[in-house]
Parts: C-alpha cells; sequence; structure tokens
C-alpha cells in the first residue's frame, strides 16, 4: 500500500510539473493572437495610413479624423489580444474624438518582430511621443484608451507621459492576477513572462479615469476592473454595465454615451 501511495504521488508530482512546463511554453500563445488586417479595410483606410518610428522598426499606424466630433480629444487606442485594429479606426465614427490613432503590435498586421510587455510598452510611448509632435496635437489633449490587453498599455503610458484622461475597457489590475484566478494552483507569479502590472501604474496617476467593464465577463471578471479602480490616484469612475460580456460589450447601449460624455467633459475646449 505504501509503495503504491508513493508512486501515485510521483505520478502526480511529474504530472503537475508538466502541465506547468506546458503553460510556461505556450503562455505567449494564449496571451497574443496576432491577426492580419482585414484586406477592405486596409484599402479603405491606405490615406490614413502612417509610419511611426519606433525603437526596432517601422510601427504601423492609422490616423482616422471625425469632423463631426464635438471635442477637441485626441485619442490613442490600444487593443485587444485578437483584436484587427482596423475596425477599431473604423469605430471612430462613434467616438467623440477629433482624431484617433490606431497602431499594430509587433507580429500584428504585416508588422515584423514578436510582441511582448516590453515591445509593446516601449511602442507605445514611441507612438505617444509621434503624435504629440504633428500638426494641431497638443499634449494637454491626449487622451489614451485601452482594451483589454491594451489597457496595461494604456495605463503604462498615463504613467509615463501627460495625457487628458484615460479610458480602459474590459481592464485587469494585472495579467499576473487574472491568470492566477484561471490556475489557482499554479505559481502563476513564478512562471509568467509578461505580467503587465497596472495595477503598480495607477497609484502614481493623476489624470482622470473612465473605466468600463461586463458584468458577464468571463475573460476578464470586472473584479479585476474594480480593484484596478480602487487604486487609481486621479479622479476616477467605474460603469459595470449590466449583462456585458468581455467581446460585446460595444454592444450595450450605455458604451458610447458614457465614453464620449467623457472625452466631451474632459477635453480642452
Amino acid at each position: 500500500m505504501a509503495r503504491s501511495l508513493i508512486y501515485i504521488a510521483r505520478i502526480a508530482v511529474f504530472a503537475y510539473v508538466g502541465v506547468c512546463v506546458l503553460l510556461y511554453v505556450l503562455q505567449d500563445r494564449f496571451l497574443f493572437n496576432p491577426l492580419t488586417n482585414d484586406a477592405a479595410l486596409s484599402k479603405r483606410f491606405k490615406e490614413q495610413r502612417v509610419d511611426i518610428p519606433g525603437p526596432e522598426s517601422i510601427i504601423e499606424g492609422w490616423w482616422v479624423n471625425n469632423p463631426n466630433s464635438q471635442s477637441s480629444a485626441v485619442l490613442l487606442y490600444f487593443g485587444g489580444n485578437g483584436e484587427d485594429i482596423l475596425y477599431s479606426a473604423e469605430d471612430a465614427r462613434s467616438l467623440n474624438a477629433r482624431r484617433m490613432l490606431v497602431t499594430n503590435y509587433r507580429g500584428y498586421g504585416t508588422r515584423a518582430g514578436k510582441p511582448s510587455q516590453q515591445a509593446l510598452f516601449d511602442d507605445a510611448l514611441a507612438s505617444y511621443d509621434y503624435a504629440v509632435k504633428q500638426p494641431q496635437v497638443a499634449a494637454e489633449n491626449v487622451f489614451v484608451m485601452g482594451r483589454s490587453l491594451g489597457s496595461g498599455v494604456a495605463t503604462f503610458v498615463a504613467a509615463n507621459r501627460p495625457v487628458r484622461g484615460v479610458i480602459l475597457i474590459t481592464p485587469y489590475d494585472s495579467i499576473a492576477s487574472v491568470a492566477q484566478d484561471m490556475y489557482p494552483w499554479v505559481p502563476v507569479k513564478w512562471l509568467l513572462r509578461n505580467k503587465f502590472p497596472a495595477d503598480t501604474f495607477a497609484p502614481a496617476i493623476k489624470s482622470p479615469v473612465l473605466i468600463i467593464a461586463g458584468s458577464e465577463d468571463k475573460v476578464i471578471p470586472p473584479t479585476h476592473a474594480q480593484h484596478l479602480h480602487a487604486v487609481w490616484a486621479g479622479p476616477k469612475k467605474i460603469e459595470v454595465l449590466s449583462g456585458a460580456g468581455h467581446n460585446d460589450i460595444q454592444a450595450h447601449p450605455n458604451y458610447y454615451p458614457l465614453i464620449n460624455e467623457f472625452l466631451g467633459a474632459t477635453a480642452v475646449r
């Protein structure tokens, strides 16, 4: 009996270690899902395409103007891990921002390179620095907006550059925290390479933030957004939209009104 128990215990240990090794090796596949841009949208936004000098390679970007905007806001948008950024460029017409810049992460679209926390952070700062040097763009009117994975990128930019306001959609406190909830039996903090610790940046940010989460979000449950809200230093507002999930939150009737109200009230006139 004792030998059988020892044998079973060894099998269990080997299986546990094996799963941990597998999660470590495959973690980037879970976190990043590079997509190519929709061909029709690439053609439609061809004239808005810009090359932004990046730390290691040219950053693919698109400037989208909204002449109907009632706000002077300039919006820098950072997307989710499996998002075609040009769909968000098309979405600019629904947002009360005068101009919107969207960019591809490394490995996304036609960009070379491999996405990582440091790569996304470095490119985001380069995109901000590029944006504020453009005609008719003033730093006091720049907002950053991040969705899902991009929420940590936007928070990082807000902690390192002056921004008028921050909009975070289905955000996390940290990827490490989300992963730990998903895999409570795994030592995530030792295995995760890209932790995206938004909750360590938030206490230093004085800019106002609007946080929008979904009550039915199973990917990043709203408790993570609430934690981030709790540690944010500047003026803050959080809305948990009833019935909204992670990927359909923009369909909620309050989604655009909340964002546009924030942009209109916060931007310099």
